[in-house]
């Protein structure tokens, strides 16, 4: 007999875990399971239904999609199997408000998960979750300024006359003019040929 696409006795065990596994209560817990995928603003476990709540119609989704690659429950990209199913209970109940991302700012390595921008934040989080599981850091940057509005005159971008460690420059004009002439500048890293650059061509260093 199958069920949803599922042997009965998958359902079984799926159920009798729900029940007795005492480490997992429903209700979101304080800590999520190792590995967790959780972002801030996003509630990848809302998967039946997106009601903004982890619920049992996003788990018989999940258990109807067992397998499948790419699906709504696909949590981890690597077909729905237990790592998503554990994700999902893990995570059971309301899911995060959408904007509580972070509080540093998206266009410079904060210290922090996560950034001030929840569009921002979401986005270079989809691509890289170190960025709002451990610390928002040059590669969460880098991946902000080609994803998101950081660029040529964002005041976290850093000083055009020295290398400053991030793409762009905190003064619009001069790092419009330089990114024109060497356009690495603005899609890599504003290194010490830019700051030369700067130097030759604005108005502002010394």
């Amino acid at each position: 007999m199958k069920l949803m696409g599922l042997k009965s006795g998958v359902v079984g065990v799926a159920c009798a875990m729900v029940v007795g596994m005492g480490a997992i209560e429903f209700g979101r817990p304080a800590v999520a399971l190792p590995g967790s995928p959780e972002l801030p603003g996003q509630c990848p476990w809302d998967c039946g239904n997106n009601d903004g709540n982890v619920g049992i119609e996003d788990f018989l989704a999940l258990l109807a999609q067992w397998g499948q690659v790419g699906s709504s429950c696909d949590i981890d990209g690597a077909g729905v199997g237990i790592t998503d199913f554990l994700e999902l209970l893990a995570n059971w109940g309301d899911c995060p408000p959408v904007g509580d991302c972070g509080t540093g700012d998206c266009c410079v390595a904060n210290g922090t998960p996560g950034c001030d921008d929840p569009v921002c934040c979401a986005a270079v989080c989809s691509v890289d979750p170190f960025c709002c599981d451990v610390v928002w850091d040059q590669t969460c940057v880098n991946l902000a300024a080609n994803l998101c509005s950081c660029g040529c005159g964002d005041p976290g971008a850093g000083d055009c006359c020295i290398a400053n460690g991030t793409p762009f420059c905190d003064d619009f004009d001069c790092c419009d003019f330089v990114c024109t002439i060497d356009p690495f500048c603005c899609d890599v890293v504003w290194d010490a040929n830019c700051a030369s650059l700067a130097g030759q061509v604005c108005f502002n260093c010394p």
